[in-house]
C-alpha cells in the first residue's frame, strides 16, 4: 500500500513537473518571440521623367516666379508583390561643364529653396539647408504602384552672394528596412 502510495505521489509529480516545463516554454516564446518577417524579393525602382536640373545663370526668384522654373521630375516604381519603404535622397554634385568650368565653388543650400511634388500635390518646400540627412521624403509605397514626382529648386528673392556660383544634385533612392 506505501509502494502504490508512493507511485501515486511519483506520477502526480511527473504530471506537475511536465506541465511546469510545458507552461515556462509557452512563456518564454511568448516573452522572447519576435514578429520580423524578411523580404527578399522587394524591387524599387527610379525612371527619370526628363533630363536632370542643373542651377546655373539663374538669378533670385519670387517664390510665384520659381513656378516657371524647370522641374526635374521622376518615378518610383514598386514592382514587387509587397509594400516597400524608400527615401528620397537629394546629393551634391561635382560637375564639369563644356567649358571646363567645375563646380568648385557651390551654393550653399541655405541659398536655396526647393519644392517637392508627390502625385500631383506639394508635400515639402522649404529652405534646401532645411534638409535633413539628405532626405527629401520617406514613404511607404503599395505593390505594383508607382509614385510621380517633380523636384523645383530655386534661389530665392533674398539670397546673397549667388554670383558666379552654382549648384548640381542628384536624385537617389534608397530602400528602408521596416526595422530603420
Amino acid at each position: 500500500m506505501k509502494k502504490n502510495k508512493f507511485e501515486l505521489k511519483l506520477v502526480i509529480a511527473g504530471i506537475v513537473l511536465f506541465v511546469f516545463c510545458v507552461a515556462t516554454s509557452f512563456f518564454w516564446y511568448q516573452i522572447f518571440k519576435t514578429d520580423k518577417v524578411v523580404v527578399t524579393n522587394l524591387t524599387i525602382s527610379m525612371k527619370d521623367r526628363g533630363k536632370g536640373v542643373d542651377i546655373q545663370n539663374l538669378v533670385p526668384q519670387t517664390d510665384q516666379e520659381a513656378k516657371k522654373v524647370p522641374a526635374y521630375s521622376f518615378d518610383i516604381s514598386n514592382n514587387s508583390d509587397v509594400d516597400g519603404r524608400y527615401e528620397v535622397l537629394i546629393e551634391d554634385s561635382v560637375k564639369k561643364d563644356s567649358d571646363g568650368y567645375e563646380s568648385v565653388d557651390l551654393l550653399p543650400r541655405d541659398q536655396l529653396k526647393y519644392e517637392l511634388i508627390l502625385n500631383g500635390k506639394v508635400v515639402a518646400s522649404d529652405l534646401l539647408s532645411k534638409v535633413k540627412n539628405n532626405v527629401l521624403d520617406t514613404r511607404v509605397i503599395d505593390a505594383h504602384k508607382t509614385n510621380n514626382y517633380s523636384l523645383r529648386i530655386w534661389i530665392p528673392f533674398n539670397a546673397n552672394n549667388w554670383q558666379n556660383k552654382t549648384y548640381h544634385y542628384k536624385i537617389a533612392i534608397h530602400p528602408v528596412n521596416k526595422g530603420e
